[in-house]
């Protein structure tokens, strides 16, 4: 649920992709396809790429978008075992 809230978030501020559909129950996205890859190691060694990068992580800092804390992982498995 926390995965689809933060996509639907990042997609409404232009910063990733339109969220489609969620399915909270199956933690479940479907969202519109955005052309790209993975970065890569040497992808950091591109200067133009370093640029994009700050001025998207800029965007997301300086939005007025609050965004929820992720459950601790020690939480999440709690009770698996």
């Amino acid at each position: 649920a926390h995965q689809c809230f933060l996509t639907k978030q990042a997609g409404e501020l232009g910063i990733g992709p339109k969220v489609v559909y969620t399915d909270p129950q199956f933690n479940s996205i479907i969202f519109n396809y955005i052309p790209g890859k993975e970065a890569q190691s040497k992808d950091f060694k591109n200067n133009a790429l370093l640029h994009q990068m700050a001025k998207t992580l800029y965007h997301l800092h300086h939005s007025k978008s609050t965004f929820p804390l992720a459950v601790s992982p020690f939480k999440r498995f709690n009770g698996f075992f």
